[in-house]
């Protein structure tokens, strides 16, 4: 084939190709993890700018992966990628507590009622976060803007962005909010929650998890919540109410500090019958099984009674019985060529790596991917791998003697 009739052709590969979304990035890891009950659901990762073994972490009802990365990354996270094994970008977020030592981040993976991979990628230091809570999870709010549009309320409920938390309650009135768009089946509810010291009452409840008919305060079917009272027997503790007499009531005791944030989770779960859990920083305090289906009247959410607290943060996400585990870490790899996780292969076993993205085949796209990468692999390559017409260096001469061998294979 003539040079312009390879350039034609070249072009539209590049055409339908484009270019890598991951090109500049020096390193990657990839991580193995079992199918679970969930299409899409949104994966703890903790990265860690330091040394160590890779490990999975079980905790809270959920499975944590933490990887190392020592510096190879940047201190503020603007250059972790994430791609599936077909080479897709994931939606994630970062969250802003991370520090120069650690951070964490969701990735919202699609598909993961099946076995997968998941790809990480670091490395480049021009790179900025697209980190996008909105896009992860199923609602995300960190009050930093009113969006009281997207919540159904009653009674006090304050937006303060200038402190970036929901104010919620007071001294003499009930009030609850809860996200109107969330879904409800199989999730979590998460929140990062204070109780302030205006709750003097021994009998309150600052925080629930509810089942309404029809949003009214006092008709729940089930309750469960954490009880902050500042005297008397139900004073810090968790308790659950399981009809709607407020005779059958259940309690644990449960350690609350005023004007302390805890990280509490609300998971719903199932359906005929359905499993209600409550979690407290991580720790299972309660769970419950109702033979009853929530019914499109209920929601999930939270309510002060005699008191007032603060908000953080608000999130819904998947719930999984048994969420995916990591299988197999590989480790730190160094990328071959910018945005393939595979290293290339000499398939002839002649000293040249024909097989540029890995696949263990020659196919047009390891043409593609030398072309749009040719000047790159001049300098981060070693010349005698890639110089398929023997030249003694790289060039598009060598592009065209790959393209014939390609050609010679698939005729």
């Amino acid at each position: 084939m003539r040079r312009p009739a390879l350039a034609l052709l070249l072009g539209c590969l590049l055409l339908v190709a484009g270019a890598s979304a991951l090109d500049g990035y020096d390193y990657y890891q990839t991580i193995e993890y079992a199918a679970c009950d969930q299409d899409i659901y949104q994966q703890d990762i903790v990265i860690h700018r330091s040394t160590g073994t890779a490990y999975n972490e079980t905790a809270g009802g959920l499975e944590t992966w933490h990887i190392f990365v020592g510096e190879h990354c940047r201190e503020d996270y603007g250059d972790i990628r994430f791609t599936n094994s077909t080479g897709a970008e994931l939606t994630y977020y970062l969250w802003p507590d991370y520090s120069s030592s650690s951070a964490r981040f969701a990735v919202r993976l699609a598909g993961a009622d099946a076995a997968g991979t998941l790809v990480i990628w670091y490395g480049n230091p021009t790179a900025t976060t697209t980190s996008d809570g909105d896009a992860t999870y199923f609602h995300h709010d960190h009050f930093d803007a009113d969006r009281s549009s997207e919540y159904s309320t009653f009674g006090t409920v304050y937006w303060n962005t200038a402190e970036s938390r929901l104010e919620i309650g007071s001294a003499s009135a009930a009030a609850y909010i809860t996200p109107t768009a969330s879904k409800y089946r199989d999730a979590r509810i998460e929140a990062r929650v204070m109780t302030r010291s205006t709750v003097t009452e021994p009998w309150t409840a600052p925080i629930l998890l509810a089942r309404w008919n029809n949003y009214l305060p006092g008709r729940s079917r089930y309750t469960c919540g954490f009880y902050d009272g500042s005297s008397g027997p139900n004073a810090h503790h968790f308790a659950r109410m399981v009809d709607q007499t407020q005779t059958n009531l259940q309690y644990t005791p449960c350690e609350l500090i005023r004007d302390t944030y805890y990280h509490y989770a609300f998971a719903v779960a199932g359906i005929n019958p359905t499993h209600l859990l409550a979690y407290k920083d991580s720790q299972l305090v309660s769970s419950y099984t109702d033979a009853n289906d929530l019914e499109t009247s209920d929601y999930v959410g939270f309510q002060a009674n005699t008191g007032e607290f603060y908000i953080d943060w608000i999130l819904v996400r998947a719930y999984s019985a048994a969420p995916p585990a990591a299988t197999t870490f590989s480790g730190e790899q160094e990328t071959a060529f910018p945005g393939i996780p595979n290293k290339p292969r000499d398939l002839a076993g002649n000293g040249l790596y024909t097989d540029i993205n890995g696949n263990n085949r020659l196919d047009y796209n390891d043409l593609t991917i030398f072309f749009q990468n040719l000047a790159w692999a001049k300098t981060a390559q070693p010349i005698a791998c890639f110089d398929f017409n023997g030249n003694g260096w790289l060039d598009y001469n060598d592009v065209i003697t790959l393209f014939s061998t390609i050609t010679e294979e698939h005729t």
